[in-house]
């Protein structure tokens, strides 16, 4: 979808590779043979460690991004996920230990129109978000058995009583302190305020245990949507199984209060 503000979006993202497959240019034919040839000269794998089921848990990192191309002058907003399922204990987002086994990643467009950065990322946070209800929704059956019907899962589901639980996060401070604050407040777009509420029932009723802030620097999803960031998290966690946090997180439960940066005072204009 086509962003109105593209120099809101820092760095760069690379352009889907899917986008071009319907009318492929020598170029794209080019990068295809490059990507090709690293893989056939570079052994890759994914791989499945032990995981402690008694701190088992479902985490996706979310992450949006922005790149103008030259064939739209509007641009691409980007959106893009990466379900974990991790060892964490309840106030934790991954064990210092950081085992945890790749089950899905996502890069795609966004489905909505959006107007800025925080359009984005909230955007993009609740996409990963249902995409990661799918992927509990098959592991609860693997634990737990498939005798359930599917109204007896949606009530689970809505009660927070699915194994194992939903974590999320997302390195836009912006969208998180919207979700953590008291009172959300109406944002510059109306209609987000909707997106917000429903991030927070999620998270009252359990479906969603906890919401993370995590630091830039540890988000995982980084490397699916911006082209200038080093990929080495994404292969320590599909070949080694690990991603271990270097920087502080912050949490938001239901019924916690949590400390966030009060909004600065737009600047006087003379």
């Amino acid at each position: 979808m086509a962003c109105a503000n593209p120099r809101r979006f820092g760095r760069v993202c690379p352009s889907p590779p899917e986008r071009h497959t319907h009318a492929p240019r020598v170029v794209d034919c080019k990068r295809l043979n490059t990507v090709v040839r690293y893989a056939r000269r570079k052994r890759v794998g994914i791989l499945y460690r032990p995981l402690d089921l008694d701190k088992l848990c479902v985490t996706v990192f979310s992450d949006a991004a922005f790149k103008a191309t030259p064939e739209e002058s509007s641009g691409l907003a980007l959106r893009g996920c990466v379900v974990l399922l991790a060892e964490a204990r309840s106030h934790e987002l991954i064990s210092p230990e950081g085992n945890c086994h790749l089950l899905e990643y996502v890069c795609r467009r966004q489905r909505r129109v959006v107007r800025s950065t925080y359009s984005a990322e909230l955007n993009g946070l609740i996409d990963s978000v249902e995409i990661t209800l799918l992927v509990q929704f098959m592991l609860h059956q693997l634990y737990r058995g498939t005798d359930q019907s599917s109204t007896q899962l949606a009530r689970a589901q809505e009660d927070g009583q699915l194994y194992p639980v939903v974590k999320a996060a997302t390195d836009a401070m912006a969208v998180f302190s919207s979700v953590a604050a008291p009172d959300i407040c109406d944002p510059a777009e109306s209609s987000l305020k909707l997106h917000l509420l429903s991030l927070r029932d999620k998270v009252a009723s359990g479906t969603l245990q906890s919401l993370f802030w995590s630091d830039t620097r540890d988000m995982l999803a980084d490397g699916l949507t911006k082209g200038s960031v080093n990929r080495l998290a994404l292969q320590m966690c599909a070949e080694h199984g690990k991603h271990v946090l270097t920087k502080e997180v912050k949490q938001y439960t239901a019924g916690q209060k949590v400390t966030v940066p009060e909004p600065r005072e737009p600047p006087e204009v003379d």
